[in-house]
Order: C-alpha cells, then sequence, then structure tokens
C-alpha cells in the first residue's frame, strides 16, 4: 500500500509539473522574439499552474491541507514578486546613461575617451502601469488566496473544488498583472476585463 500510494503521488507530481511546464513554454513560444522578457511571466504562469493542480488531486475524494497550504504559498509569494518586481518597461528613447550627461562630442562629463551609449539594466518607472499592476496583483491574491485558504481549514472535495475554481480564474488578473508589469497597461485592463465573465460562467459551468 505505501509503495501504490507514493507511486501515485509520483504520478500526480509529474503530471502538475508538465501541465505547468506546458502552460509556461505556451507563453515563451508565442513571444519567441522576446523570450528573455517572457521568461518571468512563463514562470509564473507555470508555478501557479502546478500549485492549482496540483490542488485539484483532492476534487472529488477530498486530502490533506498541505496541498492547498503549498498553493497558498506559491499564490503569496507569486503576489510579493508582481507587486515588488521590477517592471519590463526601457528607459525612454534618447534619455541619458548613467554616470553623467555626455558632451556635446559623445564624450561622457568629466571623461577624456567617448563611450558607446549604453542601456540600463534597471527600467523607468511608469506610474500608469505600477498603479494598474498593484490593483490587478491585489485582485489576483483575492481570487486565488481566500478559496486555498478555505480549503487549507477544511480540505473536503466541495471547498477543494473551490479552490482549484479560483485557482483557474485567477489566471485573468495574473496574466493581466504580467502585462502591467511589461509597461502594457491596454492589453491588461482588456485581459483583466475577461473576469465578471469567466466569474459569470463559473456559476452556469465548473470550470474544472
Amino acid at each position: 500500500m505505501t509503495v501504490g500510494a507514493s507511486a501515485r503521488d509520483r504520478e500526480v507530481i509529474a503530471g502538475a509539473a508538465t501541465v505547468g511546464g506546458t502552460r509556461g513554454q505556451d507563453l515563451v513560444l508565442s513571444v519567441t522574439a522576446a523570450c528573455r522578457t517572457a521568461l518571468p511571466a512563463a514562470l509564473a504562469l507555470a508555478a501557479h499552474t502546478f500549485a492549482v493542480t496540483t490542488v485539484s488531486r483532492g476534487e472529488t475524494q477530498g486530502g490533506s491541507s498541505v496541498a492547498p497550504l503549498a498553493a497558498l504559498a506559491t499564490t503569496g509569494v507569486l503576489a510579493w514578486e508582481l507587486a515588488n518586481g521590477r517592471s519590463g518597461t526601457r528607459p525612454p528613447a534618447g534619455e541619458a546613461p548613467t554616470g553623467g550627461p555626455p558632451g556635446h562630442d559623445g564624450t561622457r562629463a568629466g571623461s577624456g575617451r567617448q563611450q558607446a551609449p549604453s542601456v540600463r539594466p534597471g527600467p523607468s518607472p511608469h506610474p500608469v502601469s505600477d498603479t494598474l499592476r498593484g490593483a490587478l496583483t491585489l485582485a489576483y491574491a483575492a481570487t486565488s488566496a481566500r478559496p486555498l485558504f478555505h480549503a487549507a481549514l477544511n480540505p473536503s472535495p466541495a471547498l477543494t473544488q473551490r479552490a482549484v475554481g479560483g485557482g483557474i480564474r485567477a489566471m485573468i488578473p495574473l496574466q493581466a498583472t504580467l502585462a502591467a508589469r511589461a509597461g502594457a497597461p491596454v492589453t491588461a485592463l482588456l485581459t483583466a476585463a475577461l473576469a465578471p465573465a469567466a466569474r459569470t460562467f463559473a456559476r452556469k459551468v465548473s470550470v474544472t
């Protein structure tokens, strides 16, 4: 029995990892030209999908609180990273590189040799995107964390299924937040606008 249970656990974890990895890979492949920029977003989606898929194993018979608690911790880490991580926007074109303003002859002030303009690794702040990102991060955390917390307290099939449904719907504000972090507020708003429709459909048809 122990060997069988252990093998089943490994299969569940492997299946969840496959689903999460596939979801992240889809995002990377859709933006191959900007793979480096897309990689953090793909990892966030993969981590969230893995956590939700792991919780889903208890939808029919219930289970322990370990999976919901782990998914809740994942949501917290992702929410913190989304709210505090650096956005993907680049400095405005023509902005002077760090280290002093350029002279008329293309040299840095206080330097006698010419230096090629460089792009700072850090992005410039974008107030609109940052404000929108904060609001969408809260929406993501609320959509995912609340049902997971209930499932952690009582991992019954009904509450577990509700937690999985919340995790699936939370992918909408998650992707909207990633768009806002990348400096695309219009795309973020359009994506977030799908959340009310998803919530309405979830009341009629189970998203799981």
